[in-house]
């Protein structure tokens, strides 16, 4: 899925993390269930827009690249997204569940719009990623 290469030192995904853990001020040595909120966010929802520097030594040459992480959630949605490959989809599913949101009852609708909508728009469901964040994810 493109993140099993993270433990090797030698690849552009450990740069990224890398970088977010002097940036962010956390080890990654630590397990990610003992990482405060903060941490679990950056790593999940990215870094909204902010640049961290990221620096990678490859096979083709080394330099200083400005990325604006994703997160984890958002990178295995795009992925999901962008494949033409059903094998990749299959694996990209097995990270997600279909269930609705407990907010807005399936419905994708913020709680003010639910009564007056309730009625006409069909049973839609909501996608979550099995994940420690329980976020409904529209």
């Amino acid at each position: 899925m493109g993140w099993q290469s993270c433990t090797d030192k030698k690849s552009f995904t450990y740069a990224i993390l890398d970088a977010l853990s002097k940036e962010y001020d956390f080890s990654l040595d630590t397990p990610f269930e003992d990482y405060p909120k903060e941490i679990h966010d950056v790593l999940l929802h990215g870094t909204n827009g902010k640049e961290v520097k990221v620096y990678y030594k490859g096979q083709r040459g080394e330099g200083v690249y400005d990325v604006a992480f994703e997160g984890l959630i958002k990178n295995v949605e795009r992925r999901y997204r962008e494949t033409g490959s059903e094998t990749m989809k299959a694996e990209y599913e097995e990270f997600m569940n279909i269930t609705p949101c407990h907010a807005c009852k399936g419905q994708r609708l913020k709680p003010g719009h639910w009564l007056w909508c309730s009625t006409m728009w069909p049973w839609v469901f909501c996608r979550r990623l099995e994940i420690p964040d329980t976020r409904c994810i529209t």
